[in-house]
């Protein structure tokens, strides 16, 4: 796990504007907790969802054998 230091610069009505390392990140506002405020100091969790990536790439699995199955398929002139 990875953790990334952030501090709330400002808020710009419906968004925060974070900066990390000197960058500016835009999150919604919504997605913090409400007490939260300026100039503080958050830290972000970076997590691998593994679940995700197999869910993915099952879809994309699917999409191809969907692919190849139409491509072997006789097609028919009318």
């Amino acid at each position: 796990m990875k953790e990334v230091k952030a501090v709330i610069d400002r808020f710009e009505n419906d968004l925060a504007v974070l900066k990390i390392d000197g960058n500016e990140i835009i999150w919604p506002r919504e997605e913090l907790p409400n007490s939260f405020h300026e100039g503080e100091a958050i830290v972000f969790q970076i997590l691998a969802d593994h679940e995700a990536d197999k869910d993915r790439e099952q879809r994309a699995k699917d999409f191809l054998n969907e692919l190849l199955k139409n491509e072997e398929e006789p097609k028919t002139n009318n």
